[in-house]
């Protein structure tokens, strides 16, 4: 039976958050929420005191942590999405081995290198070549960084044929 902790990425969606992601998200959940407070009591202490500096922070504070909070809600929503779209998939899939190929590559301004992926593969002799189309935030419809792992590798994959999705399983270390 194929579960949804065993997969890492999906050539269509982009990546699953895994546990650490979540440790990762929780722990600036928590941040921005700290940064609310502290903004909020420093506005209290600015209107009693009255000091324009101190406002101006609580502010900014508030203002930084509330968009952090947008960002992060966001995040969790869009994972979770994801994994009711993968959950509908696996009840088809079938495990195979495939091979991963660059496409091309592509950095946008300052962030890491993106890559764009192709899966080629047979099913019961017919040969299937897949490319990547996730979206994400900022970049080109395709391209990811967390692809970059599975370039010129040979991959275990689970494709669902009744959907055409390929989603690609965390690589079994030994």
């Amino acid at each position: 039976m194929n579960k949804l902790s065993d997969i890492d990425i999906s050539l269509s969606q982009g990546q699953l958050y895994s546990r650490k992601h979540f440790i990762v998200l929780w722990l600036a959940l928590i941040s921005s929420s700290l940064l609310i407070v502290l903004g909020i009591i420093s506005l209290v202490l600015s209107c009693i005191e009255w000091d324009r500096e101190i406002l101006f922070v609580a502010i900014l504070c508030i203002l930084i942590g509330i968009a952090f909070l947008v960002v992060l809600v966001y995040c969790f929503v869009k994972d979770r999405k994801i994994k009711r779209r993968v959950i509908i998939w696996l009840e088809d899939a079938v495990k195979l081995t495939a091979m991963a190929n660059k496409v091309d590559e592509f950095r946008a301004g300052f962030q890491l290198l993106s890559v764009k992926l192709r899966v080629e593969f047979n099913l019961n002799g017919v040969p299937h070549v897949c490319e990547s189309s996730a979206k994400c935030f900022g970049g080109k419809p395709g391209y990811l960084g967390a692809f970059r792992r599975y370039v010129d590798k040979k991959i275990d994959i689970l494709y669902s044929p009744k959907y055409d999705e390929v989603l690609i399983l965390k690589a079994t270390e030994l």
